[in-house]
């Protein structure tokens, strides 16, 4: 459903109308905080705001897809290729041969 701007001039229309209304209280120096003015500016918003959208529905939003189990724990920032493997050679080499059985 696209844009309806007859309902958006609409609410617009009951928009100038709160407007007028205020502004004439205001001359007057009365109150302008009636229900009267309240029921138009909720009323033409809501109308304006359903002319421009068309329909309130909820947003889908679809989530994104889980790793696999297998490349859950890969982090390609960790990879290391030269690690402390060359740092440990000299103790590895002094370790015993495990017993024959």
């Amino acid at each position: 459903m696209a844009r309806q701007l007859w309902i958006m001039g609409m609410g617009l229309a009951l928009l100038l109308r709160c407007g007028h209304r205020v502004s004439v209280l205001e001359q007057v120096n009365q109150n302008f905080y009636e229900a009267q003015v309240l029921v138009l500016a909720v009323l033409g918003s809501i109308l304006s705001l359903w002319g421009a959208i068309g329909k309130f529905s909820p947003v889908k939003v679809m989530d994104a897809r889980k790793p696999a189990f297998e490349s859950a724990h890969n982090r390609l920032d960790f990879h290391t290729f030269d690690g402390r493997s060359i740092a440990m050679n000299s103790y590895l080499d002094d370790i015993p041969p495990p017993p024959s059985l």
